[in-house]
């Protein structure tokens, strides 16, 4: 969920600045500054060093190293074992908890009950793993990393690392794992580790899906 290290704002999007890569050496390491001779490419191209919300991309919080974000749905050819990205962030709702639970029934105290979730050891109400997932899903989709790209998905495995609260803010770091061409030749099989981490920089989820994706954009 990289021969290419692509850190994108939607401003830099539509002005069409190019993209900028990584390989997968680069992990999240500290030190949160760009180094120069990035810095000067990005002015070189026009482009700026602010992120989908306005912040300083080289500050990128409590998540140090980030890697880029898309702009556009990426081919197969595009996606080698390896590539990294990342997403913008989302802070959950009250209202996210609620409707989630009651549209669809979970109506587990530990979620709508801050008594029992306090008394269960929990510091709020927690928030449902497959509505984490859910999030973090949209997160990776509204990105772009597979737009027009994206055909199928295939199934994921799902680890819950630690509890998730209302008021929490997550982002989703993914990583190819896997990737093989299909006989058919216009299509791919892929997998990603997608990391969830919350505002404190803490691991909350690891899930990895694997989608059909396609060698070609399906509006070309």
């Amino acid at each position: 969920m990289d021969a290419l290290r692509c850190h994108r704002s939607h401003r830099q999007t539509r002005h069409g600045a190019p993209l900028h890569c990584q390989t997968r050496g680069d992990r999240l390491s500290p030190g949160p500054q760009r180094p120069a001779s990035e810095v000067n490419e990005i002015a070189k191209q026009g482009g700026d060093m602010s992120d989908d919300h306005g912040n300083d991309s080289g500050d990128s919080g409590v998540i140090p190293g980030l890697p880029p974000q898309p702009h556009r749905g990426w081919t197969f050819d595009e996606q080698p074992v390896g590539k990294r990205w990342s997403t913008s962030r989302r802070t959950i709702t009250e209202t996210d908890l609620v409707v989630y639970a009651t549209q669809f029934g979970f109506g587990e105290g530990l979620f709508l009950d801050a008594t029992a979730a306090e008394r269960a050891g929990y510091s709020g109400r927690l928030v449902p793993g497959s509505l984490v997932m859910s999030l973090a899903e949209g997160l990776v989709i509204s990105g772009g990393a597979i737009a027009g790209t994206g055909i199928a998905y295939l199934g994921a495995t799902v680890e819950v690392k630690g509890p998730t609260f209302v008021g929490d803010t997550l982002q989703v770091v993914a990583e190819v794992t896997a990737a093989r061409l299909t006989s058919r030749g216009d299509r791919g099989i892929v997998t990603t580790r997608n990391e969830v981490f919350n505002q404190h920089g803490s691991l909350v989820m690891v899930y990895s899906p694997t989608r059909m994706i396609l060698t070609r954009h399906a509006d070309v």
